[in-house]
């Protein structure tokens, strides 16, 4: 993992998935983009399609230079918060008017880079909805600089040998981290692509899916209700680094 300096702050109320996605297909008129599980979305410059260790790339570039932001408010109420490199997410007005109180106090306490001071032009004041949309943002960027899982697009991916069956549990695996699926149907999804696996070459794949199903299994049997989506987490996180990491075109 690379080091930089960053805030301490690792923001838990986010808008969901489906909604991020919906809003940037508006608010960036349909230019493509890769788009990262905490809400950090890379723009494909010109249109031009990235790959994801690309994208991963471009992201940890913008972490690495402790980045400054800008703040573009819409008629609707959201918040486009963008960084140099075609980098950025989008603030629910909803979410951030409803919070406010709360992401207020994070931000100031906790938004900061180390030795960070507020700079505005000259007779300028800050206005707080934007500075804690944009501290909210960049704090989001850098958790996904950190974890570096992406939600949208999922590929084909044309390198594997089974691309139909990676491409379900990454779907699947995505959906239960955005509250979209089950522990059960991730099992399920599991299933399906082990029965698919059967190349020699590709055999750690499968150990890789069985092993993540029955360390599901077990969770199932054996953890509490109200701690089990939050144990499967890290099993299914795992799983989808692992998926996503080893094969970049």
């Amino acid at each position: 993992m690379l080091s930089y300096s960053k805030p301490d702050w690792k923001p838990e109320l986010a808008a969901d998935t489906g909604w991020t996605i919906a809003q940037l297909q508006k608010h960036l008129r349909g230019q493509p983009y890769t788009l990262f599980r905490h809400g950090t979305c890379v723009v494909w410059p010109n249109g031009a399609p990235l790959t994801d260790e690309q994208s991963r790339q471009t992201l940890q570039r913008v972490a690495q230079g402790q980045p400054d932001f800008k703040i573009r408010k819409h008629p609707d109420g959201d918040l486009l918060v963008t960084f140099r490199g075609g980098v950025g997410g989008i603030m629910s007005g909803q979410l951030l008017k409803k919070n406010f109180s709360t992401l207020k106090t994070q931000a100031l306490t906790q938004g900061f880079l180390a030795n960070e001071t507020l700079q505005l032009p000259k007779g300028e004041q800050a206005d707080e909805m934007d500075l804690v949309a944009g501290l909210y943002i960049r704090a989001r960027l850098f958790q996904d600089a950190d974890d570096l899982v992406i939600v949208h697009p999922l590929h084909l991916r044309a390198s594997w040998r089974y691309p139909e069956a990676v491409q379900r549990v990454e779907q699947t695996c995505v959906a239960f981290l955005a509250h979209d699926a089950t522990i059960e149907q991730v099992q399920a999804a599991l299933r399906q692509s082990e029965q698919e696996i059967v190349a020699l070459d590709e055999k750690w794949l499968r150990a890789l899916l069985c092993d993540a199903e029955n360390k599901l299994e077990e969770i199932l049997h054996t953890v509490s209700d109200d701690q089990r989506a939050r144990t499967a987490h890290d099993v299914i996180l795992h799983l989808l680094r692992s998926i996503q990491a080893p094969r970049d075109a």
